[in-house]
This record gives structure tokens, C-alpha cells and sequence, in this order.
């Protein structure tokens, strides 16, 4: 059963039409749309696609070449976006990975400060 017209949020983009409801997703600027949680339905040239979570649409290099199609495959993990935008429009940047400590080390002695 589709959901009500009313609670979906629609992107557009050059060359598809993307309904969203309640999902975490990436469209690069190359048109893949990445489904990290929920699904996408992708209207492009001809068709619907349905995106599902851990899916990237694809839309073909060179979309005026004879039998060009799209294609719906598994995200890579090399894919996997820097920004998120929710199913509600809000933007969601995940924390970045946590850093090394840094040890002070002093030019006159070459140990640590207060170190004996």
C-alpha cells in the first residue's frame, strides 16, 4: 500500500523526481541517490525505480545512447555519504572519527612537559 500523497517530500533533480518518506538518503551531484534507512522512489525518463535501503540508483553515463537504462544496485561501502539529510529535511553530518592524542614534546629537553 503507498503511503498518502500529502506525507510525501519530493527532490528534484536534473534529470529525475525523487518521493520520499521517513528516509536518510544522498543524491550526488552525478544524479546516484544513495538510501541509507527507508526508500526512494526515482522517476526517471520512463520509469519508476524503487530504492531500497543499502541501495544506489545509477542513472546511465551517457543517457542518449541507445538503450541506455539505469541501474538499482548494493551501495558500496567506498559510497557511503559524509552528509545525511533525513526524511525530514534535516541535515545530519556524522561526527568525525576521533583523533590521536597529541604528546607535547619539549624542544629544549625532548621529553614531555613536566616529565622528570
Amino acid at each position: 500500500m503507498n503511503p498518502p500523497i500529502s506525507r510525501l517530500k519530493f527532490v528534484v533533480c536534473a534529470v529525475t523526481v525523487c518521493a520520499i518518506l521517513g528516509t536518510e538518503y544522498q543524491i550526488s551531484a552525478d544524479g546516484k541517490h544513495h538510501v541509507i534507512k527507508g526508500r526512494l522512489l526515482v522517476a526517471y525518463a520512463l520509469g519508476r525505480y524503487r530504492v531500497n535501503e543499502g541501495q544506489t540508483f545509477v542513472p546511465p553515463a551517457d543517457p542518449k545512447a541507445p538503450g541506455a537504462m539505469p541501474t538499482v544496485r548494493p551501495t558500496r561501502p567506498d559510497e557511503l555519504p559524509v552528509m545525511i539529510v533525513d526524511g525530514d529535511g534535516e541535515l545530519f553530518v556524522p561526527p568525525p572519527p576521533p583523533l590521536e592524542p597529541i604528546q607535547f614534546i619539549s624542544p629544549g629537553t625532548g621529553t614531555p612537559p613536566g616529565a622528570p
